[in-house]
């Protein structure tokens, strides 16, 4: 595999923004679901469902992996429709503890990361494992697609198991738990007005962070065999974007990882443009693309 190692760096015009949302991957029929399934991990029983495009299939599907809170399965849903609208089909499901889904729900924190994060990553891969059984799905064209605290759970999931195919992750930190905690306090959760001095204090600060680390994701980033993308904002209030990218160039470098990165300049942790408000294309532009070149050979 070629290592990616190029940033890509989007400044969006609102005009053709809108016409790329307008003519991109939405617009067509709805699709099949199976409204209610069940899968267990570890004597837990999940619940979900299983949206397919049109079609007879096989289809290359995501198993769609929580950010943090109490995700339920309609947690995303407009992320879904997207995907399956170009053809991919989508597992998503109630976290452990939440909606119909067994188990205790815990916020995660630096002293209990390790545990929580290490069992939401192999919920996600008993997800992935359901999805291979099914006839309407391709087992070979599998793999993990989330946001934000899903930055922690994919690359663990992609280092526990050879069985995932590609790892698409928005807005996911690749510093440790308890660093990404301070970084928020530091920004008060609004990085949308501060200025480039603003940001180089927050890094400067974060770079003296000297408390408990808890579960860092580089070492499952530097294990996984699988290709990744991270779709990053360079106004995230909630993530170091700054350090991010740091981290995953220094792996692409050792590591020779097929990694790709792309950036939004202007993009807040709902990649949202941090002037307009406006959403910017991640998925029709980006995400999307990339899944199904990956599932294309």
């Amino acid at each position: 595999m070629k290592a990616k190692t190029v940033i890509f760096l989007s400044v969006i015009l609102i005009g053709t923004m809108i016409a790329l949302n307008v003519g991109g991957f939405q617009g067509t029929q709805p699709a099949t679901d199976f409204s209610r399934v069940e899968f267990e991990n570890e004597g837990i029983t999940l619940v979900g469902q299983v949206q397919l495009p049109q079609g007879e299939g096989p289809f290359p599907a995501v198993v769609m992996v929580h950010g943090s809170g109490r995700a339920t399965r309609q947690s995303g849903s407009g992320l879904a429709r997207q995907l399956v609208a170009a053809g991919i089909a989508v597992l998503s499901y109630d976290k452990r503890g939440v909606g119909e889904s067994e188990g205790t729900y815990a916020n995660v924190g630096p002293g209990n990361s390790r545990s929580i994060l290490r069992a939401l990553a192999t919920d996600a891969l008993a997800g992935l494992a359901f999805l291979q059984t099914l006839d309407q799905i391709d087992p070979d064209e599998v793999g993990l697609f989330g946001n934000s605290q899903a930055g922690w759970i994919i690359p663990l999931a992609a280092a526990l198991s050879d069985q995932v195919d590609f790892a698409a992750i928005l807005v996911g930190p690749t510093v440790s738990v308890g660093e990404e905690i301070f970084y928020s306090d530091l920004t008060g959760n609004n990085v949308a007005n501060t200025t480039e001095e603003s940001l180089d204090e927050i890094s400067t600060q974060l770079a003296a962070f000297n408390g408990t680390k808890g579960f860092s994701p580089r070492e499952s980033i530097e294990t996984m065999t699988s290709p990744g993308l991270w779709v990053l904002g360079g106004r995230d209030e909630s993530i170091p974007t700054r350090e991010t990218i740091v981290i995953l160039e220094d792996i692409i470098d050792e590591f020779d990882k097929d990694i790709t990165i792309h950036l939004f300049p202007s993009g807040t942790h709902g990649l949202r443009d941090a002037v307009t408000g406006q959403s910017l294309p991640f998925m029709s532009q980006v995400t999307i693309p990339w899944i199904l070149d990956q599932v294309a050979d």
